[in-house]
């Protein structure tokens, strides 16, 4: 009983932090792409407004069906024995994202090419590459 309960607190914590990451994403993206259409295709108020009307619409489906299909990936994780080898995937592959969009507004001139900014891209970009390293190579917990 009570390695069902941990095992679904686990399941839990990783669906939050995923969650989380999820919303990093979505907000970061959002301004990736808001700085894309205003200084590189030069668009004007009302084209801004239409595509950040369809950015979230899109993207918060997006968000939700990924909600519905990780807690589904997990659960059967959890009962394989995966939990921890696919929690690091899921986990590495939304680090790496973030990394990828936030290398892309350090390079287009969004955030200041600090010291500050720069190590976080290379922690971020490290600790994404790290997880899926781990994620890769780890063997089937034992139960």
């Amino acid at each position: 009983m009570f390695k069902r309960w941990f095992t679904n607190i686990r399941i839990f914590l990783v669906w939050l932090l995923g969650f989380v990451l999820a919303l990093v994403i979505l907000m970061l993206g959002h301004e990736l792409l808001m700085v894309f259409i205003v200084n590189t295709l030069k668009w004007g108020v009302y084209n801004v407004r239409l595509m950040n009307v369809i950015y979230y619409m899109i993207a918060g489906l997006l968000c939700f069906a990924y909600f519905i299909l990780v807690n589904d990936y997990l659960n059967r994780s959890a009962k394989r024995g995966l939990l921890l080898k696919n929690s690091l995937l899921t986990i590495g592959i939304q680090v790496l994202i973030i990394f990828l969009i936030h290398l892309s507004l350090l390079l287009y001139g969004f955030f200041p090419m600090s010291t500050l900014f720069i190590l976080l891209v290379i922690i971020e970009g490290l600790a994404g590459a790290i997880m899926l390293f781990f994620a890769f190579t780890k063997k089937k917990q034992s139960k």
